[in-house]
Formats: C-alpha cells, sequence, structure tokens
C-alpha cells in the first residue's frame, strides 16, 4: 500500500487531528528514539529563535501540533485571526476552527505563553490546492513524485499584535527543519499572490512558475511555486551561524542547546 494510502488509514483510525512526524515514522516503520527527536527538536527551536526579533524573543515556543491542548490553542488562533487576515478562509473552516485537510497535515505553531500566535501548515496528498486546480495541471507542474515526494505550504497566519517579531520566517525555519530532519519529505510548493513571491525572491525558490485564478477570491492571479527544502536549509546556514556566533560571544549567556548537541 503506497505511504499516502497507509498514512490516511492510519488517521482515519486516530483522532483526525494534525499529521505528525511520530505518526509518519510509525507509519513508515522508521526507527527514531523519543530521546533523539528531543534533541533535534531543541536544536530546531534554538536555531528559529535566533530569527525572532523584539523583547518576547525569548518566551517564543515552536511546535509541532501533537498534543489536544495545542491543538485547541491553534484553532483557537484561527476563528481570532481569519476574519480579519484571511476572511475567504473562514467558510472553509468547521465551527471549532478545524478543517478538512488537517487530518492529513503537518502543522506547526509558534507560542507566547499558553496562547498560539502563529501557525503555518504543510499538507500531505491530496493537497488543498486541488480545490483549485485539476490533478493533471499539478502533476504537469511538480512531475514525477507529485503525490509522494512534495508537501504544500498554506494557512500561515500570525496575530498581527506579533506581526513585527518576525514569527513568519522564524516558523518557517522551525517547520523546514522538521519536515527536513524527521521525515522523507524534501520538495515543497505552495502559492501565493504575484506580489508576495517578489517579497520572498531571496528564497531558493524555482523558477518555474504556475499562474492561476480563484473565481471565489477575486480576479487576480495566484502564482503557485515550488521548491526543496534542502535548498533553503543550506541558504540559511551562513545566518544561522553568524548568530549563533554573536550569541555565544555574549557574556552570561547559557549553552545554546546547538553547543549541547556537540559535546555529546
Amino acid at each position: 500500500m503506497p505511504i499516502v494510502e497507509e498514512l490516511t488509514s492510519a488517521r482515519s483510525k486516530l483522532d483526525l487531528g494534525p499529521l505528525s512526524s511520530r505518526t509518519l515514522r510509525a507509519v513508515e516503520a522508521l526507527r527514531s528514539t523519543s530521546t533523539q527527536e528531543r534533541v533535534i527538536d531543541g536544536a530546531v527551536n534554538y536555531l528559529s529563535s535566533l530569527v525572532v526579533t523584539g523583547p518576547e524573543r525569548a518566551s517564543v515556543r515552536f511546535c509541532e501540533v501533537s498534543t489536544a491542548e495545542d491543538w485547541r490553542r491553534v484553532r483557537e488562533l484561527r476563528l481570532r485571526c481569519y476574519p480579519k487576515a484571511l476572511p475567504y478562509l473562514v467558510d472553509v473552516l468547521e465551527p471549532d476552527g478545524s478543517d478538512r485537510h488537517d487530518r492529513h497535515s503537518f502543522v506547526y505553531a509558534a507560542f507566547l505563553g499558553d496562547q498560539a500566535v502563529a501557525t503555518i501548515r504543510a499538507t500531505a496528498y491530496p493537497y488543498e490546492t486541488l480545490d483549485h486546480l485539476s490533478e493533471a495541471d499539478l502533476h504537469g507542474f511538480l512531475g514525477a513524485g507529485w503525490k509522494t515526494d512534495y508537501i504544500e505550504w498554506g494557512r500561515l497566519l500570525v496575530d498581527d499584535t506579533y506581526a513585527k517579531m518576525r514569527l513568519t520566517p522564524a516558523l518557517i525555519t522551525y517547520a523546514g527543519l522538521r519536515l527536513l530532519t524527521l521525515t522523507p519529505y524534501r520538495s515543497y510548493f505552495g502559492y501565493t499572490k504575484p506580489h508576495v513571491r517578489e517579497m520572498v525572491s531571496r528564497f531558493p525558490i524555482d523558477s518555474d512558475t504556475l499562474r492561476f485564478k480563484i473565481p471565489a477570491r477575486g480576479d487576480h492571479d495566484y502564482l503557485m511555486t515550488k521548491g526543496t527544502i534542502s535548498s533553503a536549509a543550506v541558504r540559511e546556514i551562513p545566518r544561522w551561524l553568524r548568530r549563533i556566533s554573536n550569541k555565544m560571544a555574549r557574556p552570561h549567556g547559557s549553552s545554546s542547546p546547538i553547543q549541547r548537541v556537540m559535546a555529546l
């Protein structure tokens, strides 16, 4: 049975909440100890925190949503912020803040205390994009392995109150590194308005694009883009090293997860 069908079957027997890398590894019979995952997550959290700015940066916690409580808080964030930030998506939400694609998606979030302040979703096949494009068109754009090798970025949402903390690039860093280190996914795609694509031109996104419209959202175009998670990570290494060096040079600083990992 293909991995996508196994995942769908496994999730239908569980709580229908977000997919997690732990579930994915269980389905694939991968062997990764909880200790290893904690070490990796600590390092990934540390690297992501280097991107955050503002006086509250030290209090930000990133996670892959895997508990009922965190999932409830992410749904509350959607219900709180969608009407203003993503009004065209309000209608696809269930009353509890979930939607039908969550069950086969990895959901990531940033928290301040017990409040979710940002979230992003990486969806495995069947993709949300297929609500707007045919399978033939998406297959033609992504190529071989389009059902099994790609995840779809979507549902990026940041509470306006914390918009200046750079939570968007920080959460994308966290989610991308989690996917890269704890799942077999290496390629991604997503769609956005063309002007947003221009704003992120420094990221390693393939030059190939696909334009399409979603009539229910207006007459403007959307731009489909794709890329590889590993290329994005490699592109960020110099930036991480500079920030780690700066942080290590500060007096009275505690050791980072990276330092602790290196000391093992």
